[in-house]
């Protein structure tokens, strides 16, 4: 039933007529292990538009992918937007469950610099059933700072977080890092810090 009505949320948002400031790019990340991830952020006054995308590979074998797809849209004024999101991460050592999240963003939004997402979302996966998510991106000059954060949990507390600093060397191109940061996520035993280097092409 939840599946159904988030699905449904989808089909509906995808409908809607999106006035966007569009951005495209891929970028490749190398770290214990190595990452070619394509993101497309869509920006309108009432809605925003995310996918996000990667496929991970070890010793030239493609170990995981991982899609997210996120549709945030409102008809008022308020800076408070109705959520809806599907994540789906594939790989060859352990099954792990879609999940669908349904629920509230509020938005605090610089137009020049960037904008901080706090969202209190319903989660179904089968390990939790609520999650808080933060969501930022921030620019200023040749630098930016993107960063997401996760928060649930019902047997025990996760969290991961990945904080992504850039800086532009020119038009279309940036290098940075990313600093993840995971609590029984990418360690099931508890907390995990892995930093991973970035190149950025933005299309």
């Amino acid at each position: 039933m939840i599946k159904r009505f988030i699905f449904t949320l989808f089909v509906l948002f995808s409908t809607l007529t999106i006035t966007a400031q569009n951005n495209y790019s891929v970028w490749l990340e190398k770290g214990e292990d190595f990452k070619v991830v394509t993101e497309t952020d869509l920006s309108g006054e009432r809605n925003y538009n995310y996918i996000y995308g990667e496929i991970v590979t070890d010793n030239n074998q493609t170990t995981s992918a991982y899609l997210q797809i996120l549709r945030e849209q409102k008809w008022w004024d308020a800076p408070v937007m109705i959520h809806a999101e599907f994540r789906s991460f594939l790989t060859d050592i352990e099954k792990v469950d879609n999940v669908y999240l349904i629920g509230t963003a509020f938005r605090v939004l610089d137009k020049n610099a960037g904008f901080l997402d706090v969202q209190t979302l319903y989660r179904h996966d089968g390990k939790s059933n609520c999650q808080v998510t933060l969501l930022s991106v921030w620019n200023y000059k040749r630098f930016m700072y993107s960063m997401y954060t996760d928060f649930y949990g019902m047997d025990k507390f996760y969290a991961y977080s990945e904080n992504r600093f850039f800086f532009q060397i020119c038009k279309n191109i940036r290098i940075g890092a990313n600093i993840e940061l995971s609590n029984h996520v990418i360690n099931p035993d508890g907390f995990k810090c892995r930093p991973l280097g970035i190149l950025r092409f933005d299309l």
